[in-house]
């Protein structure tokens, strides 16, 4: 239990030294994920998929302007992935989790784009492990956590998004440590739900 502790107790501070002391990064602008597939011609024979294809398209070009509220536009867009992620069928939910691994795999190290492409992709996996919830079912919650423990290594310390990747990640966690009665995941995804709130401007809505 004490190396466990331990575990987490770096990782904490890891993220919060990050935050103070951001390494230097390559500037950019998020990029549709569709657009990084040569395959992405598959969205004109889902209307789900078109109805993904809209809502990533808005989101990226809201938060590529220099207008709004970064954080506001981040939680709205989280919120609609999980309806979408709700909504969809198992098919175009899985075509979906492959067009975003695809982009995080193929971004580079310093494109912003990359913690968002993983993001994406460890959400719509922790959905559909919502949705198939079964013992069977513990390595899609696996891959949600390790997509987005890489969303969360990936992104600018100071990006607006940045806190949550890390709520997110913390409930990925206490879910698996709720599947599998494991108190360990439970209290790192406690603890990184905490870091979170920690990491958001202060008096902000979200």
């Amino acid at each position: 239990m004490s190396q466990n502790l331990d575990w987490l107790r770096k990782r904490i501070r890891d993220i919060r030294l990050l935050a103070s002391n951001p390494p230097s990064r390559t500037p950019g602008n998020l990029v549709h994920p569709f657009k990084c597939d040569p395959g992405h011609h598959f969205v004109k024979h889902s209307e789900s998929l078109q109805s993904l294809d809209s809502m990533l398209g808005d989101y990226v070009n809201a938060i590529n302007s220099e207008f709004g509220d970064k954080i506001q536009l981040a939680a709205d867009f989280s919120r609609a992935l999980c309806r979408w992620c709700t909504d969809v069928d198992i098919e175009g939910l899985t075509v979906a989790i492959s067009v975003f691994a695809r982009a995080a795999e193929a971004a580079s190290s310093n494109d912003p784009s990359r913690a968002f492409y993983a993001y994406c992709q460890g959400r719509s996996l922790h959905a559909l492990f919502d949705r198939q919830k079964t013992q069977n079912s513990r390595s899609i919650l696996d891959d949600a956590i390790e997509a987005l423990d890489s969303a969360m290594n990936s992104s600018n310390p100071q990006s607006l998004s940045r806190p949550l990747y890390v709520r997110r990640l913390g409930c990925a966690l206490e879910a698996r440590g709720e599947h599998t009665r494991e108190i360990r995941d439970v209290g790192r995804g406690i603890e990184l739900k905490q870091v979170a709130l920690e990491l958001m401007p202060r008096n902000h809505p979200e």
